[in-house]
């Protein structure tokens, strides 16, 4: 579609000119196979992975699945290896724990953290062996693990690794009268007892802490009466003698746990990303549940005040270091879902369903007693033969709804899941137990939004010669392409920065990269390579043959690349070919090395003399950065690095920056080259301030200047005392757009206004005028639509589904992101009918209309089917029913009208869906109409004429007679007179 500028409708290709443009299959993107995951993008509890068709998939877990070594996030294997046939080590993790083959008094556990160590050992004479739980594989790595030591037929020793803490329980199996138990700790911290808790201190810094002693028994009674001394035997030697009470011991139902936590205290335990009450209805009850299982019953059909359900509740923490905040708000969601995985189920049939609802207004006055909340519907899950599987619920809506409070604060989201099934029928959910099981996940897909798009369209705002600003219609993302040098043939460079890419620390300046920054992945995604361009782009290349030596990019360029090879097969570099005739070479690391402006000038060099070879060299430091770039005219640029060009925070003192570029030409009237322009870089805690072109001399300089947000945004551009200022909203994108100078204050502006589900998005000048974009699935602009009144839609070939909503095994990438279809483009004139579009909501109606159902038929507005805007009206018709909506306009005796509006109507039975006009104060007299409207999977425009007999009312019906849904959007009336 190229760069669309306010107002105006380009087209990228001469594409059929069709009437049909949407259509509703069913896009699963969850749907697509993980390619690989990407390391770099781990956090403490998530996982990134690329995707089958180029969007990312991150899996947020409610627990730590990786630690920090350095800067590098590691996966957590806890798991124990036995080593030197005398000690278990855990194999990764900030921790070190090992414990004896054999544990007696001179076989300690042994805890190390920060080299701070803790060794705890019991006064046994005689040898016990260790035993490993079979639950765990240890083939794989596990994030807990399980040892035991039988101290005798009654009692068991037996330690968890977790995350972070370590797990000790004391295990009874029967009574035992006036029991007690003793163990020592050698340490050099300082211990200290606070309450019933015991804090170690490597001087005043707290390394650990041992959690207040509690117990429970086989029935799930818990009880916290346990007594405990800790006494000094020497400086570093203390014993710790625990009775716990015997009244509670001896009417307990065996085996009884006694349960101590060593955590560690950087970061403590991770309680997770959901928190769950399980309420059981018909006994007035609420438990709160951490690990185990959570059930759901349907007792009875006839009511649901006996039903047990439970009440959900996620956390997503709003901190961009820690968690996933940025994901959601950095980048353009395409689904959000939470999966539970069934452990069982009881008489529930195939079709029986688990609904998910919002819980709002929560209150939980009385603890143990059910909690009050609000319930609002949003999406079912349904059963199938298999008895444990996965039920994956969608709260994209959910977590866009809230965005606007994830400026302040972290999202909770409530939710209540019901059974609805037969009567006693019950299904119960994994939450995960002490060493595994699946607990509840969630998974975010996106598209990681950045870089320039020939098949997105943008608002393009000039700030001079030599750099433009482009904001993206249907992210909002703001790019910047600011052009060092151009010397009109060859030499070349270029700034470009990314609003999405803020936060990544660059030596041009955060959030910034220079043309030649591209790289190709050195690693194979399944026979799959990623070229990330200059501007952020990512663009994913499939295989094409068997020897993984040729591949085809996926955005529908129809760029090939190539991967070179030595005799054994081993790589030895890249190269692409550009659908545009030009070559480009990459090294065996994938930097970008060549540019060949014909690639058969590479393969095929000229002999005629005085032919030059159109090329460009780039040479790099040994560190990798850019240190010259060279034209086959002899002209070039060497690039210059300081640490003095920042004014570093901490975390960046001793890092270089570009400091400045010398450019070179070539006089071969002189054969000599002389320097025509030296450009300088300078940057406040790596962001990059201002950019000063000095020419030949540097008595003269033109300075860009940069001034950035309190959240790193760039808000301001300005040359020459003009340019443009930009405000943001929490998703990184822009709101308004105002012209800059140092003149005037009322400068011109854009307002920018995106619908909460990121697919339409509404520009607005200061004079009022507007331009209105729709996006389908894939955020391709489907509709264009002026203040003005005019419309334009486009459809885009989906090479991942078909027609019929199946998904596509062998995708046609030279096809991807196609314009197919385009409408004429046509005026909207002043239209009668109220709520054309269905845009707008009231309570329990749909404004503007009138219903005429019976059995059961419904009319509704729904919001996953998109042609204009963000909803279209759905009839659903039963088979015995009626599914109408109507509204009334006023017409002119004599006068010819037309109403028109688009129908989709995937089902072929009945009459088909269509509109029609009856009369109300008097007859119409029929002229045209298009033909019924059935068995289509895409919006068909429908039109009926009609001649007036009369002045007065008549209805307007838009109607559904095929039994099954069908949906209407766009309604226009006009006269005849009026061109279209």
């Amino acid at each position: 579609m190229g760069h669309l500028h306010l107002g105006a409708i380009a087209k990228a290709l001469e594409p059929e000119v069709y009437t049909t443009i949407a259509d509703d299959v069913e896009r699963d993107f969850s749907k697509f196979d993980k390619i690989e995951e990407i390391n770099s993008l781990r956090t403490s509890n998530s996982k990134t992975y690329l995707k089958e068709n180029g969007m990312y998939e991150t899996e947020y877990y409610g627990e730590k699945i990786h630690y920090k070594d350095k800067d590098e996030w590691k996966k957590i294997d806890n798991s124990l290896s036995l080593k030197d046939n005398n000690r278990y080590h855990n194999n990764s993790n900030k921790y070190n724990i090992s414990f004896p083959n054999k544990l007696n008094k001179n076989n300690e556990v042994v805890l190390n953290y920060l080299n701070n160590e803790i060794k705890i050992y019991y006064d046994i004479e005689k040898d016990i062996n260790a035993k490993l739980s079979d639950k765990i594989d240890r083939t794989k790595k596990n994030t807990k693990d399980e040892i035991s030591y039988n101290l005798s037929s009654q009692e068991i020793i037996q330690y968890i690794i977790k995350q972070d803490s370590i797990k000790e329980n004391i295990i009874l199996k029967s009574y035992i009268e006036n029991y007690n138990y003793s163990y020592y700790i050698d340490t050099d911290l300082r211990i200290e007892r606070i309450g019933d808790e015991l804090y170690f201190y490597d001087g005043q810094t707290e390394v650990f802490v041992m959690n207040e002693y509690y117990m429970y028994d086989a029935e799930n009674n818990t009880s916290k009466d346990i007594d405990f001394e800790i006494n000094v035997i020497d400086e570093n030697t203390y014993k710790v003698e625990v009775t716990p009470s015997n009244e509670y011991l001896k009417d307990a139902t065996y085996p009884v746990v006694i349960d101590p936590e060593i955590t560690l205290t950087d970061g403590g335990i991770l309680d997770g990303v959901t928190w769950l009450l399980s309420v059981d209805k018909q006994a007035n009850t609420a438990q709160h549940l951490d690990i185990g299982s959570f059930s759901l019953a349907n007792r009875s059909n006839s009511t649901t005040n006996d039903d047990k359900v439970a009440y959900l509740e996620l956390y997503i923490p709003r901190e961009y270091d820690k968690n996933i905040g940025d994901i959601i708000t950095q980048n353009q969601l395409m689904y959000a879902n939470l999966i539970l995985t069934t452990v069982s189920s009881t008489n529930v049939s195939v079709g029986s369903k688990v609904d998910l609802k919002y819980a709002t207004s929560f209150n939980w006055s009385v603890e143990g007693e059910p909690p009050t909340y609000n319930t609002e519907y949003v999406d079912s899950q349904y059963f199938h033969d298999s008895t444990v599987f996965n039920h994956k619920f969608d709260i994209l809506e959910g977590i866009t709804s809230r965005l606007e409070d994830f400026k302040t604060e972290d999202i909770c989201l409530g939710f209540e899941l019901s059974l609805d099934a037969n009567a006693n029928a019950e299904v119960a959910y994994s939450l995960g137990w002490d060493l595994g099981g699946d607990k509840p996940l969630i998974t975010l897909g996106y598209v990681a939004d950045a870089g320039l798009a020939d098949y997105y369209t943008y608002e393009s705002l000039p700030i001079s010669n030599d750099s433009d600003v482009y904001i993206s219609h249907n992210s909002g993302n703001l790019t910047f392409i600011y052009n060092d040098y151009n010397d009109g043939n060859l030499l070349n460079l270029s700034h470009i920065y990314n609003a999405n890419r803020k936060h990544n620390n660059s030596q041009y300046g955060n959030g910034f990269s220079i043309n030649y920054n591209e790289r190709i992945s050195t690693f194979f995604y399944n026979s799959r390579l990623l070229l990330t361009e200059g501007d952020g782009r990512e663009i994913i290349f499939y295989t094409q043959n068997d020897e993984d030596t040729q591949y085809l990019a996926g955005d529908g360029s129809g760029d090939v690349l190539y991967r070179l090879v030595d005799e054994t097969n081993a790589t030895t570099g890249y190269k692409v070919e550009t659908s545009d005739g030009s070559l480009k070479i990459y090294d065996i690391e994938g930097k970008l090395t060549t540019i060949y402006m014909d690639k058969d000038q590479y393969e095929n060099p000229p002999t005629d003399e005085g032919v030059v070879i159109q090329r460009i060299n780039i040479s790099y430091n040994t560190d990798g950065t850019l240190s010259r770039v060279d034209d086959s005219y002899g002209n070039y640029m060497l690039f210059n690095y300081l640490t003095s060009a920042n004014n570093p925070t901490e975390d960046q003192e001793g890092i270089s920056y570009l400091a400045f570029i010398n450019v070179y030409k070539y006089i071969p009237e002189e054969d000599k080259v002389q320097q025509v322009e030296y450009i300088e870089f300078i940057y406040d805690k790596g962001n990059l301030q201002n950019i000063g072109k000095y020419g030949t001399t540097t008595d003269n300089c033109i300075y860009t200047y940069f001034t950035y947000n309190e959240d790193n945004h760039l808000k301001q551009i300005s040359k020459n005392g003009r340019g443009y200022t930009f405000e943001y909203d929490i998703k990184n994108r822009i709101t308004m757009s105002k012209v800059y100078s140092t003149d005037f204050t009322n400068g011109d502006y854009l307002t920018f206004e995106y619908d909460s589900n990121g697919k339409k998005t509404k520009i607005t000048n200061g004079s009022g005028d507007s331009t209105s974009y729709t996006f389908d699935d894939y955020y391709h602009t489907n509709s264009i639509e002026t203040s003005s009144g005019y419309t334009t839609f486009y459809k885009y070939q989906d090479i991942y589904y078909d027609s019929e909503g199946t998904l596509i095994t062998s995708p046609n990438y030279n096809m991807n992101h196609k314009v197919i279809l385009q409408s004429n483009s046509f005026k909207n004139v002043g239209n009668p009918i109220n709520n054309h579009g269905f845009e707008i909501i009231e309570s329990g109606s749909i404004s503007g209309w009138k219903t005429e159902l019976t059995n059961n038929s419904t009319a509704s507005i729904d919001t996953s089917i998109y042609l204009y805007g963000s909803k279209v009206l759905e009839l659903k018709k039963t088979s015995s029913g009626t599914a109408k909506v109507y509204q009334e306009i006023s017409v002119e005796e004599g006068q010819t009208y037309i109403v028109s509006g688009y129908i989709h109507n995937k089902n072929n039975t009945g009459n088909g869906a269509y509109i029609e006009v009856v009369g109300t104060d008097g007859t119409i007299t029929y002229q045209s109409s298009s033909n019924n409207v059935k068995n289509t999977t895409n919006f068909v425009r429908f039109e009926y004429k009609f001649i007036a007999n009369f002045s007065g009312k008549a209805k307007v019906y838009l109607v559904n007679s095929s039994t099954g849904k069908a949906y209407f959007d766009n309604i226009q009336e006009y006269k005849n007179n009026t061109k279209k």
